[in-house]
Parts: C-alpha cells; sequence; structure tokens
C-alpha cells in the first residue's frame, strides 16, 4: 500500500466508535471488580469462579489460569491468553426473566502473540440466591472483544450480541456474534462479518444494527456507505456506495433454531475478502 494510503490508527478507531448504536434497556455497563454485584457478593468475587487465582495485584487484580471452557463456534476456534492478565473494570449486563435475576459477565483477557483471536470468557451468573455460574464460553472471534450494544436484550428476547475487532492503519475487521440463551445455556445463532476502510482512495463503513421482530424473530440490517478519496490519490479510489443489507432470522419453531432469510450476509462477507 503506498505512503499516503496509511492513516493513523487514531482516526480509523474513532471513525469505528462513531458508528451508532440502538442500546437495549438492560445493556451493557463498566463495572469495577470491587463493586457489589449482589449483597455480599462483589463481581471479583464471581469473576473468581471463572479465574481461580485472581487476586489484588498493582492497584487492580490479576490472574493466569482460566477453566476450561467451550468456545462459541467450534472446539477448534479460539486463541491463547498472555501467562498473566490484568483486570480492574469489566462490562456486565444485569437481566431478569420470569423473577430470576441474572448477570452476564464478558472478560476480554487478550491474546498471545501465537494466535490472531484471544481468550474472552463470556459468563451467567444466577444472583437471585448465592451467586452460581450457569454457564461460561469462549466468544472471542478476533483480538479486542466485548458486549455490542443494540436493540436485542438478553431478558426480553433471549439473545445477546459480542463483537470482536482487529485494525490496521487504515482498515478496520469486526465480527458480531449473535448468541441465544435457552435452558441457561448460550448457543451461536451466527456471525456477521464487517468492513472498514479509509484512506485518501475513499472512505468506507458498514454498520449493522440488530433489533427485535417479535416473539423469535430478530434482524440484522448493514448500513454500507462508501465515498470515493482524492483525485491525486496513488491508489484506485473507493467506488461510491449507499445500500442497506437487510436478514430476519426467525425460528422454525418455539425454542428451535434460527434460520436466517437469506444469505445476503454470507454474500457481503467474501465481497469484504476481496478488500482485505
Amino acid at each position: 500500500m503506498s505512503g499516503r494510503a496509511i492513516i493513523s490508527v487514531g482516526l480509523l478507531l474513532a471513525m469505528l466508535l462513531a458508528i451508532p448504536r440502538a442500546i437495549a434497556a438492560d445493556g451493557p455497563q463498566s463495572v469495577s471488580l470491587d463493586a457489589v454485584a449482589a449483597p455480599g457478593v462483589t463481581y471479583a468475587d464471581l469473576v473468581r469462579q471463572i479465574v481461580p487465582d485472581l487476586a489484588k495485584a498493582q492497584g487492580s487484580y490479576a490472574g493466569s489460569k482460566v477453566l476450561p471452557m467451550r468456545h462459541a463456534a467450534s472446539p477448534d476456534y479460539g486463541g491463547a491468553t498472555p501467562e498473566r492478565f490484568f483486570l480492574s473494570t469489566i462490562p456486565a449486563v444485569h437481566f431478569e426473566t420470569a423473577g430470576t435475576r441474572y448477570v452476564l459477565l464478558l472478560l476480554d483477557l487478550g491474546r498471545s502473540a501465537d494466535f490472531a483471536e484471544g481468550l474472552a470468557p463470556m459468563a451467567l451468573f444466577d444472583i437471585s440466591g448465592t451467586p452460581r455460574l450457569i454457564d461460561a464460553l469462549d466468544v472471542a472471534f478476533d483480538a479486542h472483544t466485548g458486549f455490542a450494544e443494540t436493540g436485542l436484550s438478553p431478558g426480553r428476547d433471549g439473545l445477546v450480541v459480542t463483537t470482536s475487532t482487529h485494525f490496521n492503519s487504515n482498515q478496520a475487521y469486526v465480527i458480531h456474534a449473535v448468541l441465544a440463551l435457552a435452558k441457561g445455556r448460550f448457543e451461536l445463532v451466527d456471525t456477521i462479518s464487517t468492513f472498514n476502510e479509509q484512506s485518501c482512495a475513499g472512505v468506507s463503513t458498514q454498520r449493522p444494527a440488530f433489533m427485535p421482530e417479535g416473539p423469535d424473530a430478530f434482524s440484522v440490517t448493514v448500513a454500507i456507505e462508501t465515498e470515493p478519496g482524492t483525485d491525486d490519490c496513488e491508489d484506485d479510489k473507493l467506488e461510491a456506495d449507499r445500500r442497506e443489507i437487510s436478514v430476519t432470522y426467525r425460528r422454525a419453531t418455539p425454542g428451535g433454531t434460527y434460520v436466517a432469510g437469506s444469505d445476503a450476509l454470507e454474500r457481503l462477507a467474501k465481497e469484504n475478502e476481496g478488500r482485505f
């Protein structure tokens, strides 16, 4: 890539953070590990159920051991953590279903140099009485993982969306994972891959939105916008584009598997691969 096409990582990250999102009523909040999660229990106490050696260190918390857990996609997916990781705040989602109070935590533990993906345990706790771990799985699909703020709600819709990303000087790669909660266990519904870039050749953004569509259904709409760059750029200018791709997922039967109404998001992913 020519030198003129290189922009700062800071500008690209700002472009990503500027993407508007619909926020669920029980959306993620950043909490301190020292904060109270339930009567007599801190978030650090909960995290120790999956990071047994978590302990105070250098003004925060540190650990190196994680309980074995499955990956959301397959046993062959996922990376590994550094030898030691530090935590001070984590994202948490509180919700209630059928009179039972839950909290969902996501720990982005980083990655080792030999792996593209990190390790990001997502853990569900029942905090109605004595807090207990219900389910835990690795939801890392890339280097950096967190909760996505969407119109979907684990309490209302039984759905949660995570986002995994990595970026270089002028490109950002994002994987949204939609997970369904049923009988205390999370299962992967689908992953949606989007791509953003910014250089003298132009600026292109893909903004996904997730919304409920009645019982046992939700939609994913990706707004795509591309503005060509300057005429004096050494690289080929991007082509102007403004469109939306929308797919509705429905359960074939109550409690069954979600099925996508089309393969439009898969085709978008393959289209993006040609631009990497």
